[in-house]
């Protein structure tokens, strides 16, 4: 084992740890601040703890992030100008992406799969003999059914 690339790599790895720990810091002062501000300017409690829920979510941290990356972008000369805030802007633009897409990703992985349940427990039960013939085949024999298939379309 090489320490000198291990250590290398940990460097490495540690700089990029800093940009996305300051990232989510700063997304999370950020929606603190949101509702700082609205309790300040005498906003609703059903309107505060909306937007609370809101920006609590997935998907609020995700809108945030993304308009915090993008807002780097075109900020004053002295931000905009210094590597360190691009390289943030890129972090909070990806891993608001990441954070979107992964809310996304498990949204539908449960709807699809709830869907799918629900469709199972609604239909009727099989007999053991519709059961033994609904099987899924060996992966072997349904290359060869395939195969003759194929053969039969080529004549």
């Amino acid at each position: 084992m090489d320490w000198h690339k291990l250590v290398g790599m940990a460097k490495t790895d540690a700089n990029k740890a800093a940009y996305r720990i300051a990232s989510k810091q700063m997304v999370d002062a950020i929606k603190a601040g949101i509702i700082s501000m609205m309790k300040a300017n005498s906003s609703t409690s059903g309107h505060i703890e909306s937007i609370n829920a809101i920006l609590d979510s997935e998907f609020g941290s995700a809108f945030i992030s993304y308009l915090l990356g993008t807002g780097l972008m075109y900020a004053p000369n002295e931000i905009s100008t210094d590597a360190r805030a691009m390289k943030l802007a890129t972090e909070f633009r990806v891993g608001g992406m990441a954070t979107a897409g992964n809310a996304v990703i498990d949204s539908l992985t449960e709807n699809v799969m709830s869907t799918i349940m629900s469709t199972m427990e609604s239909l009727p039960s099989l007999s053991e003999t519709e059961e033994a013939n609904a099987r899924v085949e060996p992966v072997e024999d349904l290359e060869v059914e395939k195969e003759t298939e194929l053969k039969a379309f080529r004549v």
